[in-house]
């Protein structure tokens, strides 16, 4: 929800001050919506409201490396802020 309105400072992180009605809706669907294949239309829908309104143009992207035992299996890294622990019910031992 990065790019959400309600995320600008200083309540949240949207440091490009973007505002986008369609996009806050669309969000505040995703988070309800429980089917893995609706919210995944609802980010295409997100998706395409970027590309016209590009609020951010990347300089670079953060290199996010973690490392782990080779016995260990389930580990799920997500490449956003998300801590790779995520999922840690689903980790197990080889």
């Amino acid at each position: 929800t990065l790019w959400q309105s309600k995320q600008i400072p200083p309540k949240g992180q949207n440091v490009a001050f973007y505002v986008n009605p369609v996009v806050d809706e669309l969000y505040d669907k995703i988070l309800a919506e429980l089917d893995e294949g609706k919210r995944r239309e609802l980010y295409v829908g997100i998706v395409e409201q970027w590309t016209k309104d590009i609020p951010s143009i990347p300089l670079y992207f953060r290199a996010d490396p973690y490392v782990h035992k080779a016995n260990i299996v389930g580990i799920k890294p997500t490449g956003t802020a998300d801590p790779v622990a995520w999922n840690v019910w689903e980790w197990d031992r080889k």
